[in-house]
């Protein structure tokens, strides 16, 4: 068994990311308090690879709740993006309403990589109304791998469902980004929302298995009628058809 010493100098000095989280695992494993200070003291080193090594030490640790989250929304204002990313990776690990009001404080920082942060540490959260409108306004980000990211939080991870959300989803069939689209469509879907059935429907014969989860989906035989309402309103477009035999199918 590894001494603490060599624990944290591997977290703090290691490349390798599996290495780095394998130490970090046997601190957890450990969770004593000597842990816990060691990490609360490089959370407040001067040195930016020693902050994060405390955050992420910090942010496993299932002791001392309070100071952890006390610790960890203190460090949000750091000038250091990676700091304040690995430090709401942290808080997301908690899974702990009291972090929400901290990381809507950020969910519109300059750094991108932020804000990813944020869409992955709130989606276990969503159900709190709060938690929910930093989601869905992450949704709408400049940065595509950012809405990408809280759309696929709020559509597929979660099955919370409120007309905002479907609002929001729908909003998101537009978006100039194909990968973002489909994940709406597949919120969607899963939701039995008849307003993805046109997205769907066009995608059908081009998607080369993007979409396949939200055909799946959408031809549940419970969305027979609503497929037949599309056709009645659309036409018989090119893939309602195939939609409507697959549903057929399924009966």
């Amino acid at each position: 068994m590894r001494s603490v010493d060599e624990l944290f100098c591997v977290v703090v000095r290691e490349q390798d990311d599996e290495a780095r989280w394998g130490a970090i695992r046997e601190l957890h494993a450990l969770g004593t308090r000597e842990v816990f200070d060691r990490a609360t003291r490089l959370c407040r080193s001067d040195d930016v690879a020693e902050r994060i090594a405390g955050a992420d030490i910090v942010g496993q640790l299932n002791t001392w709740s309070d100071d952890a989250l006390q610790l960890l929304a203190s460090m949000l204002g750091d000038a250091e993006p990676l700091v304040v990313e690995a430090v709401v990776h942290a808080l997301g690990q908690r899974q702990d309403a009291r972090t929400i009001e901290a990381l809507a404080r950020v969910a519109a920082h300059d750094a991108s990589n932020v804000r990813w942060a944020v869409a992955t540490a709130l989606e276990d959260l969503i159900a709190d109304e709060r938690a929910e409108r930093v989601l869905l306004m992450l949704m709408r980000d400049g940065d595509t791998s950012v809405r990408d990211r809280a759309t696929f939080a709020v559509g597929s991870l979660s099955d919370h469902d409120t007309p905002r959300i479907r609002a929001a989803l729908a909003e998101r069939l537009h978006d100039a980004d194909r990968c973002v689209a489909n994940e709406a469509a597949l919120g969607l879907a899963r939701r039995r929302d008849a307003r993805a059935i046109p997205y769907i429907a066009t995608a059908v014969e081009s998607a080369d298995g993007e979409i396949d989860e939200a055909i799946d989906e959408i031809t549940s035989p419970d969305m027979l009628p609503e497929l037949l309402k599309a056709r009645d309103s659309f036409g018989n477009r090119q893939g309602l058809g195939t939609l409507i035999s697959r549903c057929r199918e399924r009966q």
